[in-house]
């Protein structure tokens, strides 16, 4: 993921920080002295060849083509290295350099958004577009976006109160992939939610099972149709967006029934708009 994109690294920093968090909690629970300073002690070893020398490793052995190519013109030798660091120094000057907005204050790209519209799917990206009818819209599941704005303080809830660990879990894999973004300045687009997604379905899944669990023996049907309900709904949603998911053709009045948002000119610099 970090060969792909360096913002893989947040998955690792969430990794490394389940595992202490998991070794500390074994050991109070095992009334050890001293828990967090023996997990840090007795764990970090394991922990940095596992999270960190590991994934440089494979991250370099990603690089297995740069390595051959140039390897041929330069050798296997410091040059080689040095080589493939001016790469990286490149790479990150150009994306430290980004401009979010141009000279006049415009928007530096036209799908822009900011992080705390992600989750309301305020301003999706167009990967495709021959107009009208025919494109592929980079967006989220309205129904697991919109319904994970309440399941995410529930996570937070059951974790505290109930020291249930799955909970814990799905928030600090959300957390440790989104909150980074709202600290940096550069460009931001919805597609950096795409590691997120999976999480923001698996906490509705865990919601809708800790709803329903205490009615699905009793006589209260309540819960299990409200769990049934969102299930059918993000499988219907999904089923209505498929064309502007693939392109497949649609007509100007069925394409417009699937371009739910559009706040206009005066929420543009916040990343609204599904045009």
């Amino acid at each position: 993921g970090c060969a792909t994109k360096w913002s893989g690294a947040f998955a690792l920093v969430g990794a490394i920080a389940l595992a202490l968090m998991w070794e500390r909690t074994r050991r109070a629970r095992a009334r050890v002295d001293h828990a967090v300073l023996d997990t840090v002690v007795q764990e970090s070893f394991g922990l940095i060849v596992a999270l960190v020398f590991v994934p440089i490793l494979v991250y370099l052995v990603s690089y297995t083509g740069f390595w051959v190519e140039r390897a041929r013109d330069l050798g296997w030798d410091l040059d080689l290295l040095g080589e493939f660091w001016r790469r990286h120094e490149g790479m990150f000057g150009f994306h430290r350099d980004l401009d979010v907005l141009e000279a006049d204050g415009s928007p530096s790209h036209p799908y822009l958004s900011r992080p705390f519209t992600w989750l309301l799917l305020l301003r999706p990206v167009a990967y495709y577009f021959r107009g009208p009818g025919t494109e592929i819209l980079g967006v989220g599941n309205p129904v697991i976006f919109w319904t994970s704005l309440l399941v995410i303080p529930y996570l937070a809830l059951r974790w505290a109160l109930a020291r249930d660990w799955r909970p814990g879990f799905l928030l600090v894999a959300i957390s440790a992939q989104y909150l980074p973004w709202i600290v940096f300045s550069r460009p931001q687009f919805l597609f950096y939610m795409t590691p997120i997604a999976p999480f923001l379905v698996l906490a509705v899944v865990y919601a809708c099972h800790q709803v329903t669990r205490p009615w699905l023996i009793g006589e209260r049907v309540w819960p299990v149709a409200g769990a049934a309900l969102v299930i059918s709904l993000s499988v219907a949603v999904f089923a209505f967006f498929w064309p502007v998911l693939t392109a497949y053709p649609l007509s100007r009045e069925a394409w417009d029934l699937r371009i739910w948002v559009n706040c206009g000119e005066a929420l543009a610099p916040f990343g609204c708009g599904w045009v």
